[in-house]
């Protein structure tokens, strides 16, 4: 009796067993079915709950873990993960799992103690990959312990209502004219573009456009952008939502009243088997400028942005082979939803290569093309420890948009994207004090002068003159440097350097005036030392040369010529025109001089000691000459010169800046010798083109191209080849048949 009571619970247990055991591999074979059609989230569950049903398979919660980080349920990693920490042994990742969840909760101290425990046990096969990995998780997250205490104290980001935002994935919000949000979203289950309206401070409820409804090929479409004028929209449609593959970008065109059916961009710009999505279009002089995202082959790796362009009102097939836009903005990881801002020249994306402070980070550079400053991260709280991206600014609406999964008091989860308004109202402080002499008197009718301080230059904003000794300037910028002038007939002129903060509305600075000891009577300034007050003194041979501004202008104060002083800097303005690169100097009769360009023969060219430069020569002299009609070659449109960039060019021209209504100052290369020629470029269109094809093969400038004169007009877009009708973009380049030795003057 008493060993078949035995028997029976033995039985019993060992159902038991074999019930738990069927129950977790059913949740294993659950789990591996979600993964395969990409279903993190389900998966995740699955293999948590086989781990919970088997806790000695520590590598189900590693599944688990990888699973909720795909799919950016950081709560659910360390829920599973932080009690079984102690079980990680020197082949498991359950350390470094933990810790990257910990860093995109923004507890950076944790994940960082959490990763170098991970690096002194952990021994697996990969172990040069993961200390790779894992170095790079420690710099995120120095550099985000640093940079989030240093806020942005001229944004504010706030969670759109939930009339927008719902419980599923928000994104790539399109702001139209001044009170429409176009936007993507899955609350149907695939992406779709839905609009709404802003009346008041309130939103109207989402709808699809009629426009979309019908008309497409697949289900899921999103991430568009308008063309400036709003004739033309491209957007993506993806074949899956479930694998993420195939994505391309299409374009509809407003016909009158209609939408035309979509039309999908070229086979060389949506590349089959690879992601072609996050279409943003500018327009510039005539051509629309297409960047987009795509993991195409030849790119730096992971996702890239690149760009094409094509002339407005030309067919699709006119777009151009598309272009990586470089190593200054893409890296090895991933670079996504480019956004360019016409006015400011930046470009706008989100990368998780660069620096951050976790996830997708959102940086500008400004540039255009393949030609790129050094990036900036927007920093906190634009930015977050989780992914922020699709960041879009629109004057009309007052500030820009993002896309992010941070958590908020409105919003808890960090697995679905939402989207959030940005405010970029800056900080008005204001400046004000008292002008006193040594007595504590007030000193009335001084002039006071307000400059910011630029790259080590000065920048006159304002000036003032206080009868009363009391001063007051408004509308400064926090954190920004001045410089404040205090000019009186009888005393010192005082200069005070100062930085305003962000502490108080206003910045109290009293200026005690020093007296001069002896005063001098006022009396004009001579021909002579007006001279010198433009082209001061020690400029006195011609290695020791001044090169005159083009600009009547002050180049330190910034401040235009006038009176007499405008009327000698035409004087000079001539002379230099008769100068090597405006190259002026005082002989040793102290007279002014211009440094003459050396012109050289082609034969002897062998007898001269500096280096030469190797042009090809395409074409042949052309004889007939006007001066009406004259060439220059265009290099950059830039909103900031800097001289420095464009040295290399000095050797075959003479490079010369050209101001447009825009703000931007187009940079441009003529012939050294234009002013003893008395024209403003280079007179022969031979010439130029020779010059440009040296310039396209020899230096950065790839996007360089000649631009004709008529009567001191532009006439035209532009062109690389004789044929001045094949323009910019349609390959026509330089392709030279013989070099000859040439010095570039």
């Amino acid at each position: 009796m008493f060993n078949l009571l035995i028997i029976l619970i033995l039985s019993s247990l060992t159902y038991v067993i074999d019930a738990q055991e069927s129950t977790w591999r059913k949740e294993l074979k659950t789990a591996q079915e979600y993964q395969i059609v990409n279903n993190f989230l389900d998966a995740g569950n699955a293999y948590a709950n086989a781990f919970r049903l088997n806790t000695d398979k520590l590598d189900f919660a590693e599944k688990a873990a990888v699973c909720y980080l795909k799919c950016r349920h950081y709560d659910a990693v360390n829920s599973l993960l932080q009690p079984v920490l102690e079980q990680s042994s020197s082949n498991d990742k359950i350390l470094y799992y933990s810790a990257i969840a910990l860093q995109y909760k923004g507890q950076y101290k944790q994940a960082k103690a959490l990763f170098n425990l991970f690096l002194r046990k952990y021994r697996g096969e990969d172990m040069d990959l993961m200390l790779l990995k894992v170095k790079r998780c420690l710099i995120h997250c120095n550099y985000s312990l640093q940079a989030s205490n240093i806020a942005n104290s001229n944004a504010t980001v706030k969670h759109l209502s939930a009339v927008i935002n719902s419980s599923k994935a928000e994104f790539a919000p399109q702001a139209f004219a001044d009170n429409i949000l176009y936007f993507s979203s899955t609350r149907s289950g695939n992406a779709r573009v839905y609009r709404t309206v802003r009346q008041d401070t309130q939103w109207s409820s989402p709808q699809i456009p009629p426009v979309y409804l019908g008309i497409l090929d697949y289900p899921d479409f999103g991430n568009g952008s308008f063309s400036e004028d709003g004739q033309r929209y491209y957007f993506t449609q993806c074949k899956s939502a479930n694998d993420g593959s195939n994505c391309s970008i299409y374009l509809m065109e407003l016909k009158g009243t209609s939408w035309s059916n979509p039309q999908l961009l070229p086979s060389y710009i949506n590349v089959s088997g690879t992601n072609t999505t996050h279409p943003h279009v500018s327009t510039q002089l005539g051509y629309e400028l297409l960047y987009f995202a795509s993991n195409r082959p030849g790119g730096k790796g992971g996702i890239d942005i690149w760009y094409s362009t094509r002339k407005i009102g030309t067919s699709l097939g006119s777009f151009t082979l598309p272009k990586n836009v470089g190593p200054q903005i893409n890296t090895a990881g991933d670079e996504l939803s480019p956004f360019y801002h016409l006015k400011s020249g930046y470009l706008y994306f989100s990368s998780n290569g660069w620096l951050g402070l976790g996830g997708l980070d959102i940086f500008k550079s400004e540039g255009f093309k393949v030609d790129w400053e050094v990036v900036q991260n927007l920093g906190a709280p634009i930015n977050s420890s989780t992914d922020d991206l699709y960041f879009v600014l629109n004057e009309a609406h007052g500030g820009a948009y993002l896309v992010s999964n941070r958590t908020t008091s409105t919003k808890s989860s960090t697995i679905d994207d939402d989207i959030f308004y940005v405010s970029l109202s800056k900080k008005v402080l204001n400046l004000s004090g008292k002008i006193m002499n040594t007595d504590s008197l007030a000193m009335p009718n001084t002039l006071l002068r307000l400059y910011a301080s630029e790259n080590g230059r000065l920048v006159l904003l304002d000036s003032l003159f206080s009868q009363d000794g009391i001063y007051e300037f408004s509308s400064l910028d926090a954190d920004s440097t001045y410089v404040l002038e205090c000019i009186h007939p009888d005393y010192k002129i005082y200069r005070f350097n100062f930085v305003v903060t962000a502490q108080s509305a206003t910045y109290f600075q009293d200026v005690i005036l020093t007296p001069m000891k002896e005063m001098a009577p006022i009396k004009p300034l001579s021909k002579m030392e007006l001279y010198y007050l433009l082209v001061p003194q020690r400029y006195n041979d011609e290695q020791q040369y001044y090169e005159l501004p083009i600009d009547a202008v002050d180049p330190v104060s910034l401040e235009k010529y006038s009176g007499d002083t405008l009327s000698v800097y035409y004087e000079l303005d001539a002379l230099a025109g008769l100068a090597d690169r405006r190259r002026l100097y005082y002989d040793s009769n102290g007279v002014l001089q211009p440094i003459k360009a050396k012109a050289v023969a082609i034969t002897e060219l062998s007898h001269i000691e500096r280096s030469k430069i190797s042009i090809t020569s395409l074409y042949a002299e052309d004889d007939s000459l006007t001066k009406l009609v004259y060439y220059k070659i265009q290099v950059a449109a830039v909103r900031n010169f800097k001289a420095d960039k464009y040295t290399p060019l000095s050797d075959v021209g003479l490079v010369v800046l050209e101001k447009v209504p825009s703000g931007l100052q187009r940079v441009l290369l003529v012939d050294h010798l234009a002013g003893l020629h008395h024209t403003a470029g280079f007179e022969r269109k031979s010439k130029a083109l020779n010059i440009l094809a040296y310039v396209l093969k020899n230096t950065r400038f790839k996007q360089a191209f000649v631009i004709k004169y008529k009567d001191g007009k532009r006439v035209g877009a532009g062109f690389r080849s004789w044929d001045e009708s094949a323009g910019l973009e349609t390959g026509a380049l330089p392709d030279g048949r013989k070099i000859i030795d040439y010095e570039g003057f």
